[in-house]
């Protein structure tokens, strides 16, 4: 599964609040096991506009350099249902 192989290569950022409640999540992966490829970026929707979105999009810059990764590809803006199951993620701290 999918997830399963994400969560195991901490393919996930998780963003909470001060509470613990999550914010929001950057998933991505390796192209070609190499570049850093952002697939999936969500924020709770009540909590959009406030910065979380940037905050992950940021750390995750900041950790790709960290492994010497200097080219991160995205996938352009789609807007797609996210399923209930995100709620179940915990941080890969």
């Amino acid at each position: 599964l999918w997830i399963t192989r994400a969560l195991e290569n901490k393919e996930y950022l998780v963003a909470t609040d001060l509470d613990g409640e999550i914010n929001g999540f950057l998933r991505f992966s390796k192209f070609w096991g190499a570049i850093p490829y952002m697939d999936m970026i969500w924020v709770v929707p009540e909590n959009r506009g406030q910065g979380a979105g940037l905050q992950l999009f940021n750390f995750w810059e900041h950790e790709m350099k960290k492994e010497k990764c200097f080219t991160l590809l995205d996938l352009p803006r789609i807007v797609v249902p996210v399923p209930e199951l995100v709620t179940g993620l915990v941080s890969i701290a």
